[in-house]
């Protein structure tokens, strides 16, 4: 009766080990699974602001205007986007809004929230916001794709505004945009070029 108990007490011993054993090879599974999960996530994210420049086709793109301000919106917009804050304000980027694609001219490039043009693709009312600290002079100038200036716009930029460009009458197509900031003082020159989508 003794040995029983022993054997019996083997076997369950045996048998916990058993469990624990491959309760312990399922946990090491698990972390490697949850860390190649970690990497893929990240890798992404990581992929998301190396290639933030790429841009997908959208359904629709509407606007309206209060004021100075301008709401728009995209059907098939980049679930991969940018958000700012600042002075109360919250800006969303992506298809609405694209990054600046090119450095033009010597002079330094546009900071974050200094310039936004949208909506992108636009079906004919574009748009540029501007945000410049020092008083200015922007010149913005679209061309075609063949590189012909179809509009050239001189303006005053000391504050928080935008400047609306009509492109119903021009063709569906893509279009460049330059723009070239001179401050006051003259000390201060930035400049930039954006690819517009008209639709």
């Amino acid at each position: 009766m003794k040995e029983k108990k022993i054997c019996y007490f083997k076997m369950k011993l045996s048998l916990n080990l058993y469990f624990t054993k491959q309760l312990l090879i399922k946990i090491a599974l698990m972390k490697k699974i949850f860390f190649l999960l970690f990497f893929i996530i990240n890798f992404n994210i990581l992929m998301a602001q190396v290639f933030k420049d790429l841009q997908t086709p959208c359904a629709s793109t509407s606007q309206g205007t209060v004021d100075n301000f301008v709401i728009s919106y995209t059907i098939g917009e980049m679930v991969l986007i940018e958000s700012y804050k600042k002075n109360g304000l919250f800006v969303t980027n992506g298809i609405l809004q694209p990054t600046l694609s090119a450095n033009t001219k010597t002079g330094q490039i546009f900071f974050d929230g200094e310039i936004t043009v949208f909506p992108n693709p636009t079906p004919n009312i574009l748009v540029i916001q501007y945000n410049m600290l020092e008083a200015g002079i922007i010149m913005a100038q679209i061309f075609d794709a063949a590189g012909k200036k179809i509009i050239t716009d001189e303006f005053i930029a000391n504050s928080f505004s935008n400047r609306r460009y009509d492109l119903s009458k021009y063709a569906n197509a893509v279009y460049i945009l330059r723009l070239e900031y001179k401050s006051d003082n003259g000390i201060t020159i930035k400049n930039g070029q954006y690819k517009i989508v008209k639709i």
